[in-house]
């Protein structure tokens, strides 16, 4: 019986069904606190950053998307 109860392959034990499951929770939920994090960079960072969104940077605001996120990440949290 396989792991959602059709006849192909060996059986498999509650526990592993258990550690199938949890797994696949704590994936979406990885999933969901990326989707959080990129929201809360877009909404309070951006602003921050790029105060006056142009065609192109000023000198304030040459620096790298990486670290443009990673400092205003720290003031997040």
């Amino acid at each position: 019986m396989g792991i959602f109860g059709g006849n192909s392959g060996p059986s498999v034990s509650s526990e592993d069904k258990k550690n199938v499951f949890m797994k696949q929770i704590r994936q979406e939920l990885a999933v969901a606190q990326a989707g959080e994090l990129i929201s809360k960079i877009n909404e309070s960072c951006f602003d921050k950053c790029v105060p006056q969104p142009g065609s192109s940077f000023s000198g304030n605001e040459k620096v790298s998307e990486t670290d443009s996120a990673l400092k205003c990440t720290r003031m997040l949290y």
